[in-house]
């Protein structure tokens, strides 16, 4: 979860609390890595027009490096996706859903609403376009809902106190 909790230095709210897990070895706000031939990119929540303009900045910079697939963590999943719905209301970043319209990403994983999965109307994944967009809610106990993405498989797997879900990934 990417919440803000201070400012930086353009006065903008930033997860500052994030740059102390970078020392024990966390990939966090700021970070980019390859795995494999997947470009693996953590991008922050913004808060104001400094922060937005030095994400995309980064966008498209990245958006030119060579790589097989593409994978963003982001704070908020896309507006109007029902990755966004808490069960009362739609809390979706219209700002992501351009940058996924754009950039065209292979995958995005979100979080923000932590009841999406767990509401009726919400879910844990679905596809905006070419994006396959991932959240996997909050769950309490000792094991955090999660997702394991399997390219090899073609599978993405949702785990948690519900139970495993699956989709596939490059269906025919």
């Amino acid at each position: 979860n990417h919440d803000l909790d201070d400012r930086d230095g353009a006065g903008e709210k930033a997860a500052l609390w994030l740059q102390q897990a970078r020392t024990a070895g966390v990939h966090v706000d700021g970070d980019s890595l390859m795995v494999g031939s997947t470009l693996v990119s953590v991008y922050p929540w913004w808060d104001g027009p400094v922060g937005r303009q030095e994400l995309e900045d980064r966008l498209v910079a990245e958006a030119a490096l060579d790589k097989e697939s593409w994978a963003w963590v982001y704070h908020a999943p896309p507006a109007g996706s029902r990755l966004a719905w808490d069960g009362r209301r739609e809390y979706g970043d219209d700002v992501v859903s351009g940058w996924i319209e754009r950039f065209s990403p292979d995958f995005v994983f979100a979080g923000h609403i932590h009841q999406s999965p767990f509401t009726s109307d919400g879910g844990w994944a679905e596809r905006t376009g070419t994006t396959w967009v991932f959240n996997p809610g909050r769950q309490p106990g000792p094991v955090p809902a999660h997702i394991v993405l399997d390219l090899e498989l073609g599978s993405a797997t949702w785990h948690s106190i519900e139970g495993p879900e699956s989709v596939e990934l490059f269906p025919d």
